[in-house]
């Protein structure tokens, strides 16, 4: 009879009467792919002494260089300056940014089939479906890909504004605010197959929230052209949220329902939340005289709520000095050594990285 169409033959060694028909199948070049990124950006500036603004959108699709490696992300940006007054500016910002993928929680599963799969392996039954292979493991990427559905959300929202007013010459405040959010979900669908009939249903959220507020004076100022001083001081109060909820479920009845209440088996489903607050406030205090002797002062003290209640407070001093040599006349007419400078520090420091 003649060799099927896809199939390949040759007389086999051990018994010459005897033909063996065979695939030469390559995974890698099926598993891979020349993918196509696309990515366009749309911006515009402009305003008046009163309000100057810039935006702009972005978007980007990249099909991957591989099955199940393609992506897509939507992007917003904007910032918008208002001088209220000489001395007064209101500085804004946006950015945005939401995007998709359909990544494998374990991306190796599908290249590490794509090369060990022998080249003999079949890719079609007659049917035309994917061959099943020999187990669940050792099975056609297209075949595993096919079963496992697999959708990955992500966004991200940054809010900020800062108003600074210089209240008179070198007396200047600032007041900043941020907010920061990111979320994502993740759910995957196992379809039944011969190998396993549960339809394994599986969703992930993960949410994280940071709230900044700071505020800080700065005095900056020369006297006699000799003595100068540079005063800061502030505080500033930030807020972190994390919430991660992930649920799982077995025994659904069909494939054309992949979400949660499809099936009746409910095995996982818990959320984990944390919240912290970090408060401090510092301040510095930088002179100089005649801009080659220095001295550095600064103190912050912070206030954590990862800490037990009695040991939240934590006091952070620092002192420097410092002696610019080649501004001394004794250096002025040296050709070899362009900046010298002498400086000394001592200060305390620490953090709060604990569970």
């Amino acid at each position: 009879q003649t060799v099927p169409d896809g199939w390949l033959s040759m007389t086999d060694p051990v018994n010459p009467s005897e033909t063996i028909i065979f695939q030469d199948n390559d995974f890698q070049d099926l598993a891979y792919q020349s993918g196509l990124q696309q990515n366009y950006y749309l911006s515009a500036d402009g305003g008046s002494e009163k309000i100057r603004y810039a935006a702009g959108v972005g978007y980007t699709n990249n099909e991957g260089i591989g099955i199940s490696t393609s992506w897509n992300r939507f992007s917003g940006r904007a910032n918008v300056d208002f001088h209220l007054r000489d001395n007064l500016v209101l500085s804004t910002m946006m950015d945005h940014s939401s995007g998709y993928s359909d990544f494998y929680t374990n991306q190796r599963n599908m290249f590490g089939r794509s090369m060990w799969l022998v080249p003999t392996a079949r890719v079609y039954m007659d049917d035309g479906s994917y061959a099943l292979g020999n187990n669940a493991t050792y099975t056609v990427p297209m075949w595993y890909n096919e079963v496992n559905v697999v959708d990955r959300y992500e966004y991200r929202t940054h809010l900020g504004s800062s108003l600074k007013w210089e209240i008179i010459e070198g007396l200047e405040a600032v007041v900043t605010g941020d907010y920061y959010t990111f979320s994502s979900t993740f759910e995957t669908f196992y379809k039944a197959n011969p190998y396993a009939g549960s339809r394994e249903t599986t969703f992930a959220y993960d949410q994280n929230k940071r709230i900044q507020v700071e505020g800080f004076v700065t005095y900056n100022k020369t006297f006699s052209d000799q003595h100068h001083l540079n005063v800061v001081l502030g505080a500033s109060e930030l807020y972190w949220q994390h919430l991660d909820t992930e649920m799982e479920a077995f025994g659904g009845s069909t494939d054309k329902i992949m979400t949660l209440n499809a099936a009746p088996e409910k095995v996982e489903a818990f959320t984990y939340r944390t919240e912290e607050l970090l408060i401090g406030y510092f301040g510095r205090i930088n002179y100089d005289f005649r801009n080659k002797y220095l001295l550095g002062l600064s103190l912050r003290r912070d206030v954590s709520s990862r800490f037990a209640p009695e040991n939240q407070v934590g006091y952070f001093p620092g002192v420097s000095a410092g002696w610019i040599v080649s501004e001394e006349s004794f250096l002025n007419d040296n050709t070899l050594i362009s900046t010298l400078k002498l400086r000394g520090s001592y200060g305390q420091t620490g953090n709060n990285a604990v569970g």
